[in-house]
């Protein structure tokens, strides 16, 4: 049996060298966990902080919910003419779930925000009562 020589550093020692910093680095600002990284680099969870400690993670971009597809899919059928009952009735929520869904959308808040369009308009637009359009630009 051949004597095996030590690979690498000396068991229970924390020196990190400078590849595996920018290692642990990298991973910690493309979002990564630190138990995830603790498993990549075959550290310990302490030296993992210590070397991101004072770092910023990159932040995770918004995600739209879960609702946004049925949320458009609510603001085109409004758009056609059709009622907030028959609205509600096609996608199973109550005529109030789709007027919420109405005022707060953000493609109306958009509109009324920052494009700085009229209320008017912007009821005209997608079939909601004036009162509806000033209130959501009243915010």
């Amino acid at each position: 049996m051949t004597k095996r020589l030590p690979m690498g550093r000396p068991p229970g020692t924390s020196n990190v060298t400078p590849a595996e910093v920018k290692r642990i680095r990298s991973l910690f600002r493309s979002g990564a966990k630190i138990l995830d990284i603790v498993e990549a680099v075959e550290r310990s969870e302490s030296v993992v902080m210590r070397v991101t400690r004072g770092m910023k993670r990159k932040k995770p971009t918004p995600n739209r919910g879960d609702n946004s597809k049925r949320n458009d899919r609510i603001l085109r059928l409004v758009e056609k003419g059709l009622t907030r009952e028959q609205v509600g009735d096609k996608v199973g929520l109550t005529a109030r779930q789709i007027s919420n869904v109405v005022e707060n959308h953000p493609h109306i808040v958009w509109l009324l925000r920052v494009r700085k369009s009229k209320p008017v308009t912007v009821a005209q637009r997608f079939r909601m009562l004036l009162s509806t359009a000033e209130r959501i630009t009243a915010r």
